[in-house]
């Protein structure tokens, strides 16, 4: 198996996602291009290069996406397994038009949620420290049972 494919494999399973393999050929030779070595690095730092790359990605362009097509349709449903997505943005919808962008004691997030291919919306109905309206929009997040 060649380093594409292998690295492939690799990612799409720890990050459960899809990667295109025309972005995966295109990163490496970035990665190589700018190392200033001949050649690619050890395997484990490639990989962490790679993951870093990908963290940095539009989804849209490095993936094929996580989420059943259908998911819009699944209502009430757990959705199994782990999914990355990349935040188009997140407001506090538990204040007027005009403040939803500010921080409040209070606060009900809604972000708008991508995989490469699906738009989602997801709501934070218990508080989670790491999330924040000052997160620049793409930053990326796993997310595992949807319902």
């Amino acid at each position: 198996m060649d380093t594409v494919s292998q690295l492939k494999q690799d990612l799409d399973v720890k990050w459960c996602t899809s990667l295109r393999v025309k972005w995966l050929r295109e990163c490496l030779l970035f990665l190589e291009s700018v190392s200033g070595v001949s050649g690619l690095p050890s395997r484990p730092r490639l990989t962490t290069m790679v993951e870093d790359q990908l963290l940095l990605s539009d989804l849209g362009i490095s993936t094929d996406g996580c989420l059943p097509l259908d998911v819009a349709n699944r209502h009430g449903q757990i959705l199994r397994g782990q999914f990355l997505l990349q935040a188009q943005d997140c407001v506090n919808i538990s204040e007027p038009s005009d403040r939803r962008y500010t921080h409040t004691a209070h606060r009900t997030l809604k972000l708008g949620l991508f995989d490469g291919k699906t738009s989602v919306s997801a709501l934070e109905l218990t508080h989670i420290p790491q999330l924040s309206l000052d997160l620049p929009a793409g930053f990326k997040v796993r997310i595992e049972r949807l319902s």
